[in-house]
């Protein structure tokens, strides 16, 4: 009898320590939501003022990427607030970079203006 009580409280604390491992190392690199927040902004013509289509906007150490609209928008979610460098490249402009601080629970756009590369 205490020998099945004892295989028994054995068992039941392996599957409790495995379970706990499983949930712990879900997903470690996952951000709480409620410390994050968004980053959207507009790539303009430099000359014409011009929203610009599909510009490659990158924020610069990280993995992340995105393509600006026909309104020439982006937007990032999920991004700890923090310095970061901000940059945009299409072809026929000069890439273009920004440094800007992400602040949580605000307002965080950014407008950057590209140069064609035939303008100085």
């Amino acid at each position: 009898m205490k020998k099945g009580i004892i295989i028994s409280m054995i068992f039941t604390i392996v599957m409790l320590v495995s379970f706990i491992s499983v949930i712990a190392s879900e997903n470690p690199r996952e951000k709480p939501v409620a410390m994050t927040t968004s980053l959207s902004g507009t790539i303009l013509d430099g000359k014409t003022g011009e929203s610009l289509v599909g510009v490659s906007v990158k924020i610069e150490g990280c993995e992340l990427e995105a393509y600006t609209d026909f309104d020439g928008v982006f937007n990032f979610d999920g991004i700890m607030p923090g310095e970061y460098t901000i940059s945009a490249t299409m072809i026929s402009y000069k890439k273009e970079s920004s440094k800007f601080v992400v602040k949580l629970h605000n307002d965080n756009r950014i407008k950057l203006n590209l140069k064609s590369v035939s303008q100085k």
